[in-house]
């Protein structure tokens, strides 16, 4: 088994995202039910830190895709980080905001984008990798 570790942001809840959040499901809930949102914010544990990954998924060449983390108020791409077979980072990527990856193949992303009516899309994505350059 290998470790894979990376330095990031500031990963920390703080007590305005946990006010936003509750905001947002109290807004959300019809009125005669926001007495069940109360109890819940009175009875819900809430964690020190976000989580450092999103989602994971693998590659058919045996990488891994690791899509970073997003905090609540965070808007914009989706950041990845790209790993190879033996473990190395080789990339970082950022995909469009509302695409979700289906498949990651040689040279490309497929999946669907959402766009801002919510109307999904299949989109696929070139990806090239920049050769090195020389001199």
């Amino acid at each position: 088994m290998q470790w894979v570790r990376w330095a990031d942001q500031d990963r920390a809840v703080t007590q305005d995202e946990i006010e936003h959040y509750w905001a947002e499901q109290f807004e959300r809930t019809p009125e005669g039910r926001r007495g069940k949102i109360e109890e819940l914010k009175q009875s819900m544990p809430v964690a020190d830190q976000f989580p450092v990954f999103e989602y994971l998924h693998s590659t058919r060449e045996g990488g891994l895709w690791v899509q970073l983390n997003r905090r609540p108020q965070d808007d914009g791409p989706s950041r990845w980080l790209v790993v190879d077979p033996s473990g190395e980072l080789v990339a970082r990527i950022e995909t469009p905001e509302g695409f979700l990856i289906l498949e990651i193949g040689e040279g490309y992303l497929a999946g669907v984008r959402t766009d801002e009516l919510d109307v999904q899309h299949f989109a696929i994505f070139p990806v090239q990798r920049e050769e090195p350059h020389s001199g």
